[in-house]
């Protein structure tokens, strides 16, 4: 008995050609757009004041200390102009600012490809969505139940990144006027991978809810029903792993973003008396909560699809008959010791990434 386990159907040419319009788009789109608010600044040194915003007790109080900065420490333009034989000329100094500030480039090149990875995902999430809500009969308030948690969930992520406690590199980048001229315009660019993370999720919400349209056991049932049933569940199976490999990705490119961006800033900044704005351990913490994330979103739905395998086939008959194999393997979720890293290895992605920089200096 061979079992077909797909019900996907095939994808369109014109799908294709939007998700290849959608990624070029972004990627051309997003370093377009940085390159044009690429901000240059000279060589400095400044004062920054550290204030509690929170806890002001008073005007008097309100300077719990000070901080010296030195703007572009690697550059200094007060030598300039250069004067060659016969004739005045300034340095351009704005077609060397990448070469000054290399990884700011660096970080250009990964929030491009962040945002366009994003977009393309974007119609294959919602066809993802749109098959398991229709291949399985779910009901409007399913839909409306998985767009509120998803709702609650970003929310809760937004909150956690913006920690009125934390200063944050946007923060920074405004407060110094230091990389890019209008740093909040930046948060169109975080919503777009941010909102594809949270389809996904939203993906292995839908999965919980179309578990429960499936049967209690396969016994009573016609063979034909049975294959429909495996392939049900197959591909419920498949589409979990999927959702969790676009959110490993997407958190992997951001982890990797903040840790360039962190090094950016400090490649423009040197603060006095050997402080750091931007810790590293702001990347580590970041990738472990995001790694907690993972695992609390998909292993309830992961063990859950695994419980209701296990009692579909726990009255069927043996399964060292021939044509149960294909049928324990698909209900009994047997896997590779490779699936099975590729498991692990998705959801500490974001700790691994945060620390990988820091390895490879």
């Amino acid at each position: 008995m061979k079992l077909s386990t797909s019900h996907d159907q095939p994808v369109s040419s014109w799908l294709i050609f939007f998700i290849i319009l959608l990624g070029t788009g972004g990627l051309l789109g997003t370093m377009n757009h940085l390159a044009g608010e690429i901000k240059v600044n000279g060589y400095h040194h400044g004062v920054l004041k550290v204030v509690d915003t929170n806890h002001i007790i008073s005007k008097r109080d309100s300077v719990i200390d000070t901080i010296s900065v030195t703007y572009q420490p690697r550059i200094d333009l007060r030598h300039e102009p250069l004067k060659p034989i016969g004739e005045i000329a300034l340095l351009d100094f704005s077609s060397m600012y990448l070469t000054y500030n290399p990884i700011f480039l660096v970080w250009m090149a990964l929030i491009s490809i962040t945002v366009a990875c994003s977009l393309a995902l974007l119609p294959i999430l919602v066809k993802s969505l749109l098959d398991i809500y229709r291949g399985f009969k779910l009901k409007p308030v399913h839909a409306l139940t998985t767009i509120l948690i998803t709702l609650v969930i970003g929310w809760f992520m937004f909150t956690t990144n913006h920690n009125t406690h934390l200063l944050t590199a946007f923060v920074v980048m405004k407060k110094v006027g230091i990389l890019i001229k209008n740093p909040g315009q930046l948060n169109v660019f975080i919503f777009i991978p941010m909102f594809a993370g949270l389809l996904a999720i939203g993906g292995q919400l839908l999965i919980n809810h179309a578990l429960t349209s499936l049967p209690m056991n396969l016994l009573g049932l016609a063979e034909q029903e049975q294959k429909i049933v495996a392939a049900k569940f197959y591909l419920l199976r498949s589409q979990l792993k999927f959702f969790l490999m676009i959110d490993a990705i997407l958190i992997v490119f951001s982890v990797l973003t903040t840790d360039a961006l962190r090094r950016s800033i400090l490649g423009e900044i040197s603060v006095g008396h050997g402080r750091d704005l931007f810790p590293k351990e702001f990347v580590y913490l970041y990738g472990l909560l995001f790694t907690f994330y993972l695992a609390i979103f998909y292993m309830p739905v992961y063990y859950r699809l695994k419980a209701k395998g296990q009692a579909m086939f726990s009255e069927f008959p043996s399964v060292t008959e021939p044509d149960n194999k294909e049928f324990a393997a698909i209900f009994l979720m047997q896997e590779s010791p490779l699936d099975s890293f590729k498991v692990a290895f998705s959801i500490l992605a974001p700790v691994i990434s945060s620390l990988l920089p820091g390895l490879l200096n």
